[in-house]
């Protein structure tokens, strides 16, 4: 894909060695959907946040003493590794009992009928990425890549509450499934709407917080031309809260294995997206892209809702 996207020597060099380091990302991953399945959220805890510390570190240190962002790459693939080699491979065969050194043993029954179950959350992924990208590629296209750099600037300060809501939707996810799979739907209500009203508190905060000091949040973290903003960054906050619900939502539907329904619900999501920045970009510029995804989380809310609704319905019916 790098080969094939025309980008230039370091530009390629850059994407090629961060796709090592998700590499070893990707088998960690796995590692803790294991610790996921028996909710040793301590676990995955500790291992984000070695990442997150030791990350941070070595790829600030790389930058900064060599000033190439090809050193700082190579520092998260040295760090992913370690961690995955150090920490998650040993706390995995503890937590699997496992006494001997693992083997891998290659059963194609079981890993086809696994591939073909999550082949659908795969494709539902990539829609995911795909669709949060969909307004920085009309934002490049009609207002250039100076102001592309402002909008993603600005949405990143929003992490820190997605990073909250990702905690909270992984850690629930396996009590909820196993509500949903015993048919305790009081339970299973129950517990979703703690976590809906969770999300919705994190999500006001944050809008309250950059309704009421946008601008020297923008002028602290940024330059002065990014406080010109204000607007687009208090949308964004929106759009985010309105998001960290429809995401909750979605590991509700991941609970229940509605895999296949999320699907059409992302494809909508994302033609949402597509067709309110091509109308709103041109005219309204960053506020119009930040409108652009207020509408698509609005709409990813809504028709996910109606996918649990749909699933409590049926029961134990996929």
């Amino acid at each position: 894909m790098v080969w094939f996207s025309g980008y230039g020597t370091h530009a390629a060099a850059v994407i090629l060695i961060v796709g090592i380091a998700k590499g070893f990302e990707s088998i960690s991953d796995i590692v803790h959907g294991l610790w996921q399945q028996h909710e040793r959220m301590d676990l995955i805890a500790g291992s984000l946040m070695l990442k997150g510390v030791l990350s941070l570190g070595i790829v600030a240190l790389a930058v900064y003493f060599t000033s190439d962002l090809r050193v700082g790459a190579c520092g998260l693939v040295f760090v992913w590794a370690l961690i995955l080699l150090s920490y998650d491979a040993r706390w995995a065969a503890k937590v699997s009992g496992v006494v001997r050194p693992l083997r891998l043993r290659w059963r194609s029954p079981t890993l086809g009928a696994l591939a073909w179950l999550a082949l659908p959350a795969g494709v539902v992924m990539a829609l995911v990425s795909f669709n949060i990208n969909v307004p920085r590629y009309f934002i490049e296209y009609h207002l250039g890549t100076g102001q592309l750099g402002i909008f993603a600037a600005m949405a990143y300060p929003m992490v820190a509450g997605g990073t909250v809501i990702g905690a909270l939707g992984q850690s629930a996810t396996p009590r909820l499934s196993q509500y949903y799979a015993s048919g305790e739907r009081r339970a299973f209500l129950s517990l979703l709407l703690k976590l809906v009203s969770l999300a919705s508190a994190v999500g006001l905060a944050a809008v309250l917080v950059i309704a009421l000091a946008g601008r020297p949040i923008l002028l602290l973290l940024y330059r002065p031309e990014y406080a010109e903003h204000v607007t687009a960054f208090l949308l964004l906050a929106i759009a985010t809260a309105l998001g960290y619900v429809a995401s909750i939502l979605g590991y509700t539907m991941n609970a229940a294995r509605y895999f296949r329904a999320q699907l059409p619900v992302f494809m909508l999501t994302t033609a949402v997206t597509a067709a309110a920045c091509a109308l709103l970009v041109p005219r309204q510029q960053l506020p119009g892209a930040a409108l652009g995804m207020a509408f698509a989380t609005l709409c990813q809310g809504a028709v996910s809702a109606g996918v649990i609704v749909h699933a409590l319905k049926n029961g134990g019916t996929k």
